[in-house]
């Protein structure tokens, strides 16, 4: 049987198997680690492996054909990424078309939406391997060549009959030393550049997972697991000896998310290569929060020669919404004590993670020029499919990307998200004036080209990467600014044509499970009587495309309503909904950074919208400065422990969790911020509408039942009322 396993081919220098899969602006490539162990494992079995990366090698789609129809493989095996989605399966169609049996699929993105993968293939990918996948393909191929059935093989997705099956969930693998030292010997090491490594280098793996849980981080999320899982000291110090023999490379950089995450066992690893005979140089990835300078002062004894490390963010706000779990003073702290350990950093960091502005994007920008650390890469925020930031950023409505291959442009980095107040534009500006900032001083040039005068094989990268940088600001950055404003416009445009195609469609779905935003309108009146508030003004936030306000307009035509959203394309369609309305004005608000207007209001009112606030309390907290005296809250939200809303989001657990933290939250959430009278309540409201006599007796059964303690737990809404103090 022979196998093929490919790093496929796409634009050139797009790297796979980093990170954010994107051609980044240096054009560094890395090795196709996950891959190698697959081989490595398969040779170890005894089979034939044919392992090529057709983007280094630069042999491109029209090498990897040739070999395809001159080899026939049996099995054709590849990482599908995001951005590369539909490049990927041209390559599978093609490659069965030339006498390939079975196609693989592996990598974060098949592992996260397996089924759509299989189907938007169209019969052109055989089986996804989901999650770590080493003895997965393995398994897959010892089950086709006794063809026994695949649904024995555990942690795979496929297609039979066009029903689609996910086997039994494959555990993760605790003694990672029984692996083989990934097959680095197909590949040739000076083929690969990352440029703040010695040249050549390679890649090496100590551990996998990570006890950290940063909500951007996508190896942890969707392949690895959140805990290390360690090879022992000895097992690693014995694959760094193989490789510097056999390689002939210069340096070793740890992939692990985070190597110094277990202290013991890199103290015993550094003591190990200090009593070896073998000198060797290697890097790794680190934390910030790595305070032991006697560790620090070890593994510079031992050859360690950079640690990359990611502060992210200058803003301590940001850092604790992405859960980094890290404080700018660790950050300066560690930074001293590495630089007087004698090691070189390199610092990595983010634009556009959940609470950017513009004014933390300069704090950022000032935090990076203080620390000075040897080198530096940045990026917007990429919310990787899987990620607690992917789903944020879907809920929010801050994904740009209207399709996978929007995740970059023509396979180059950009910003995938975007806010009311930051465009992707604005986040493609703030990486790149970061770059040229801080690489762009003549102390900077110097200090790199004293730093590595001595050795050219690292002078070298440093050209390379400079150069190529400098070429990506002169020939690519306008033509990515020109794709990004097109991206922003069509975005715009498609989120709008769906809307307006859909809301009828919607409207009838919402009256079925609520009884019409009509029962909530009509609630809301009551309240808004029953205080006397009839004739004055109301805020309406989060109106979305103004069905709420549309009947609350009917009901209470004395009443003035301002309703409010954060996307301009729903105040499009709201502004045609309500435009016949004399007492609705519609603009542009987020909730999230309230803004003032020229006049207090009454009231302050929405419908399903505190579970989208990203700080709920600072919301609270503005709304009261925007409330005359005597002024009143009015929320009614769905309730996410009615059975109907459990089974809608039961695929979206981060969603679930969300609603039911806010339910359960909102109380301290209000008294936080200084409301008085609060009330918190279900209401009767979930049986579906129908003609009027069924409907008044299901109302009238509804208000009975609605009195029994458990039952009250499953109404469709709940009430959230308070009063301004």
């Amino acid at each position: 049987m022979k196998i093929y396993l490919i790093n496929a081919p796409w634009k050139d220098a797009f790297c796979r198997t980093q990170r954010w899969p994107v051609v980044n602006r240096t054009e560094a490539l890395r090795y196709p680690d996950w891959l190698a162990y697959d081989t490595a494992v398969l040779e170890e079995a005894g089979y034939d492996v044919f392992f090529v990366d057709y983007i280094a090698n630069k042999q491109g789609h029209k090498g990897l054909y040739e070999d395809i129809e001159r080899d026939k493989p049996d099995i054709l095996v590849m990482e599908l990424t995001t951005p590369s989605y539909f490049n990927d399966f041209e390559i599978a169609k093609r490659c069965k078309e030339l006498g390939v049996k079975t196609v693989i699929f592996t990598g974060p993105h098949v592992t996260v939406f397996p089924e759509q993968s299989l189907r938007d293939s169209k019969g052109n990918l055989d089986i996804v391997a989901i999650g770590e996948h080493d003895y997965t393909v393995l398994d897959i191929v010892k089950s086709l060549e006794k063809k026994e059935p695949l649904q024995t093989v555990k942690g795979i997705a496929f297609l039979e009959n066009n029903q689609f099956i996910r086997t039994e969930n494959r555990p993760l693998i605790e003694d990672l030393d029984q692996l083989p030292f990934m097959a680095w010997h197909h590949l040739d090491v000076k083929q690969y550049h990352n440029h703040t490594y010695y040249y050549p280098y390679i890649d090496m793996i100590a551990g996998r997972g990570c006890p950290n849980k940063c909500t951007f981080c996508l190896w942890p999320q969707t392949m690895m697991g959140q805990r290390y899982r360690l090879r022992s000291a000895k097992n690693v110090y014995d694959e760094m000896v193989f490789h510097y023999k056999n390689l002939k490379v210069k340096e070793i950089f740890f992939e692990d998310d985070t190597l110094t995450a277990n202290r013991k066992r890199l103290k015993e690893l550094c003591e190990l290569i200090i009593a070896g005979n073998v000198k060797m140089t290697w890097s790794c990835n680190c934390r910030c929060d790595l305070n032991d300078y006697e560790l620090l002062c070890l593994m510079k004894k031992a050859g360690c020669r950079m640690l990359l490390v990611g502060p992210e963010s200058g803003n301590q706000e940001i850092l604790n919404n992405v859960n980094k779990n890290l404080t700018i003073e660790q950050i300066e702290d560690f930074c001293k004590k590495a630089k007087k350990a004698g090691l070189t950093l390199h610092s990595c960091w983010v634009f556009g993670l959940p609470g950017e502005t513009k004014e933390t994007i300069q704090q950022t920008i000032d935090f990076v020029m203080k620390l000075n650390t040897d080198t530096i890469q940045a990026s917007s925020a990429m919310p990787q499919v899987g990620t607690v930031l992917y789903n944020w950023a879907v809920e929010n409505n801050y994904l740009a990307a209207d399709s996978w291959e929007q995740y970059a442009a023509d396979g180059e980095q950009i910003p995938v998200l975007q806010y009311p107040h930051l465009s992707q534009a604005d986040l493609n500006d703030a990486v790149n004036t970061v770059l040229r900032k801080f690489y762009y001083r003549p102390s900077k040039i110097l200090q790199l080209f004293f730093n590595a005068i001595s050795d050219w094989s690292l002078l070298s990268q440093y050209i390379r990467g400079g150069v190529k940088f400098t070429s990506y600001l002169l020939t690519k950055q306008n033509k990515i600014n020109k794709t990004l404003k097109n991206n922003k416009d069509n975005h715009s445009k498609n989120q709008s044509a769906f809307y307006q195609e859909n809301t009828d469609k919607y409207e009838k779905i919402y009256a079925k499970r609520c009884r019409t935003y009509k029962l909530k309108a009509e609630f809301a009146k009551s309240v808004i009587e029953s205080k006397n508030l009839t004739h004055t003004n109301l805020l309406e936030v989060g109106c979305g495309t103004g069905l709420f306000t549309e009947k609350l307009a009917e009901l209470l035509p004395e009443l003035k309503i301002y309703a409010t959203d954060a996307y301009e394309n729903m105040i499009n369609i709201s502004r045609k909904r309500l435009g016949k309305y004399d007492n609705v004005q519609v603009d542009i608000f987020d909730v999230s950074s309230p803004k003032n207007f020229d006049k207090k209001f009454d009231i302050i009112s929405g419908v399903d919208v505190i579970h989208h606030i990203e700080d709920p309390i600072n919301a609270f907290i503005s709304w009261q400065k925007m409330l005359k005296p005597n002024g009143i809250l009015l929320f009614l939200e769905c309730n996410p422990q009615n059975p109907a809303m459990y089974l809608r989001h039961i695929n979206r657990p981060e969603e679930k969790r969300l609603y039911l933290n806010n339910k359960r939250n909102l109380t301290d959430w209000l008294e936080k911020g200084g409301w008085n009278n609060i009330h918190i309540e279900n209401l009767p409201t979930y049986l579906p509408s129908g003609p009027p006599i069924l409907s008044n007796l299901l109302t009238k059964t509804e208000r009975l039942i609605h009195r029994i303690p458990l039952i009250k737990n499953f109404s469709g809404l709940f009430l959230v009322y308070a009063e301004k103090k």
